[in-house]
């Protein structure tokens, strides 16, 4: 069963494992400029609609933000799209940046 969200501990784990999804980063340009996960899909929040079929159906997809709050209104209003396997990152990449990689830039 895919869970809901999940920690920044538990998606290192992901990337560790090698493990198939897309990660996507919905703040904002700006925001992405100061530090990002590497290997992020870059879609602000408000693109998001004009954007959709970038977000694959059929492929696990997270999404972080700056603490998880963004990310769960996309996860949303996707779920409202029909999509289903969607994760939100807990806490966003400020906890990614406090407790997996500490060379993220925190704002």
């Amino acid at each position: 069963m895919l869970p809901e969200s999940i920690t920044a501990q538990e998606l290192k784990m992901w990337f560790d494992q090698s493990r198939e999804f897309d990660l996507f980063d919905v703040r904002e340009s700006w925001e992405q400029e100061i530090c990002l996960i590497p290997g992020s899909y870059c879609i602000s929040l408000g693109d998001l609609a004009d954007r959709i079929d970038e977000v694959d159906r059929n492929k696990i997809a997270v999404f972080v933000c700056h603490h998880g709050g963004r990310s769960a209104r996309a996860i949303g209003w996707l779920k409202n799209n029909g999509y289903e396997k969607l994760v939100n990152l807990e806490g966003g990449i400020e906890d990614w940046a406090v407790h997996v990689d500490n060379s993220v830039a925190r704002y």
